[in-house]
């Protein structure tokens, strides 16, 4: 199996119940893992070789909205009051 076709296989991998499919963070991690292992055994891959060859996923990063002011001082209001009861 050449690195090409692992490459592929990570992208859509076929399971049992359908097709799988990872993310874009595990792709990079897998990689990372074998580059580094095969590093230890004495074979040297560097990061710009697999960028000239491979094209990596970019790794989508989600971020959530915060709370605002008016919820967080609801949530502490109601905590306090909450707290006078229990005392």
């Amino acid at each position: 199996m050449s690195l090409m076709n692992t490459m592929q296989f990570f992208q859509k991998a076929n399971t049992k119940k359908g097709s799988k499919t990872y993310s874009s963070a595990t792709i990079l991690q897998y990689v990372t893992i074998v580059k580094e292992f095969l590093n230890n055994e004495g074979c040297k891959i560097y990061s710009e070789d697999l960028r000239q060859k491979f094209k990596l996923p970019k790794v989508r990063r989600i971020y959530e909205k915060g709370l605002d002011k008016s919820t967080t001082t609801s949530v502490l209001i109601s905590l306090n009051h909450f707290l006078k009861e229990q005392i």
